[in-house]
């Protein structure tokens, strides 16, 4: 049976109703404030829901404008058409609902705005005879991103609303219990009752509001989700029940994005003869920077890491955009300095400097051997020599990252020849920096040292053993993404040895 809060509260009016009339009246009328205030405060959070998914269907529906630019699928008409119902059926309940006004409406009229202007460049992009050309892509696309960052600071501030309005009905919550419990201490007829008083409704109200600030604060602090544990039968379980909902959506939204973020990597490990490549990653959150690629053509492999600034959303947004740019070009016609500096061009336009990609980009050669590589700002790769069964850095300069400068970005090839039984590790910085009780970094010396002391394993087996070891020398939760990509010669690569020049082979690096 549902009980409301003024219902319980009501049954402690009569209590003391005998003693104090007087007290007794203020004590309902705190009640009944306490009863609004709560569901106020649980209509601004079903607010505040709709208006984080309104974000949601603006990214929703830029996204495929972007990518038609690109690929001209006419699939992304139909994700686009799709978005855009669902992003005007929310701004439709926002309109309805009673506590939009004032500066909201506002709001809402300057978010249509700009939607219209998003929905008549894309009526141009999708209607153009024959595609569009670069330039005016270009343009496009830079319009596109105004209207949405528009659009996201006016969702912003929408929030920020939200959040102070709900603030503001916890402290006027607050303020009515106080009140109450100064009108049970004013007398000492009633002390005794009072302090029952008191009890019970610190179990029956203060608690379930504590447990609810609990998990708003878990979540503000990247929880992945929020289990309710009130069962008050009250607007207070129906706050926090709502609260979860508002969660549930958010972390479905993202899981969405994880699971298209992993379709865009490779999903099989690449076996020929003589080379074994294989992926392994740990997600900080939900959806992250990180990525990785590989794939072959005739004789010639390329494999390519990277690590976008930012995690969670904003650097899987960044790390989608640096892996579109480089997929859109050929992929071996071109040459791996080519399809950098065209990519670094890409997110340089895009974004700000305080927004870049760090990049390992390699070409293996079948026939030879050889093992052409740049480093853009990223980490150096570990290399097992066989013939020294030694681990060490790989000698490699490291070169600007992608979105720094156009101006000065000059990619800096080297090269090298892998022998039989030859390892190279790649990984992303988060592989290094975890901490452990003390807040000490783990450091990729220390791995280095740690692989030096491993038995003969595959590339497979010992990326999988050192992935438990970085997780379990970590001390709480990981902050950052883990990546690392392997590569390892196998005996049947001895055939193309013998051909290469010995001064081909790269100096010795350092340790």
């Amino acid at each position: 049976m549902r009980i409301g809060i003024q219902q319980k509260l009501g049954a402690v009016v009569l209590i003391l109703m005998a003693i104090s009339l007087g007290i007794i009246a203020l004590a309902y009328s705190g009640f009944e404030n306490l009863h609004g205030q709560a569901d106020k405060g649980a209509k601004y959070f079903l607010e505040f829901s709709t208006v984080t998914q309104l974000q949601v269907a603006i990214e929703r529906k830029v996204a495929p404008i972007k990518l038609f630019l690109i690929s001209g699928s006419e699939e992304q008409i139909d994700r686009y058409e799709s978005a855009e119902k669902e992003f005007h059926r929310l701004l439709s309940e926002l309109k309805k609902n009673p506590t939009v006004h004032g500066r909201k409406l506002i709001l809402i009229n300057e978010i249509e705005l700009h939607d219209n202007h998003i929905k008549e460049i894309a009526e141009t992009i999708f209607e153009a005879p024959g595609g569009i050309d670069q330039e005016i892509r270009m343009e496009n696309a830079e319009e596109v991103d105004h209207h949405f960052e528009e659009v996201t600071k006016l969702v912003e501030e929408w929030r920020k609303l939200d959040t102070k309005e709900v603030e503001e009905s916890l402290v006027k919550v607050e303020a009515i219990y106080d009140v109450e419990r100064q009108l049970i201490a004013s007398s000492l007829a009633i002390l005794i009752i009072g302090a029952a008083i008191s009890f019970s409704v610190t179990q029956f109200v203060i608690k379930p509001i504590i447990e609810l600030h609990k998990g708003v604060e878990n979540i503000s602090k990247g929880g992945d989700e929020f289990i309710p544990q009130i069962r008050t039968h009250d607007e207070i379980q129906d706050l926090a029940e709502a609260f979860s909902r508002m969660v549930r959506n958010l972390r479905a939204e993202e899981k969405m994005a994880a699971k298209i973020q992993n379709r865009l990597l490779p999903q099989k490990k690449l076996q020929t003869p003589g080379v074994h490549i294989q992926a392994r990653q740990f997600s900080a959150r939900v959806v992250g920077g990180d990525w990785f690629d590989y794939y072959q053509y005739e004789d010639e492999i390329r494999i390519l890491i990277a690590d976008a600034s930012g995690k969670g959303v904003p650097g899987a947004l960044l790390a989608t955009v640096g892996m579109s740019a480089i997929r859109a070009e050929p992929k071996f016609s071109s040459t791996i300095e080519q399809v950098l500096i065209k990519a670094n061009k890409t997110v340089s336009y895009r974004f700000g400097r305080a927004d870049f990609i760090t990049l390992f980009s390699a070409q293996f050669s079948q026939k030879d051997n050889r093992f052409h590589y740049i480093n853009c700002g990223h980490e150096p790769p570990l290399h097992f020599k066989a013939k020294d069964q030694t681990w060490t850095l790989m000698d490699c300069s490291p070169g600007l990252p992608l979105g720094i400068s156009v101006d000065l970005f000059r990619p800096k090839r080297r090269k090298i020849v892998l022998d039989p039984g030859d390892k190279v590790l790649l990984y992303t910085d988060g592989l290094h920096s975890v901490r452990d009780e003390k807040k000490d970094f783990l450091g990729v010396w220390a791995i280095r040292d740690w692989l030096n002391k491993q038995e003969e394993l595959s590339i497979d087996s010992l990326m999988d053993k050192l992935l438990d070891k970085v997780v379990a020398y970590n001390h709480g939760p990981i902050s950052d993404d883990i990546t690392l990509l392997g590569l390892e010669m196998t005996a049947a690569a001895d055939k193309q040895i013998h051909n290469i020049p010995s001064d081909s082979r790269a100096e010795k690096a350092p340790t």
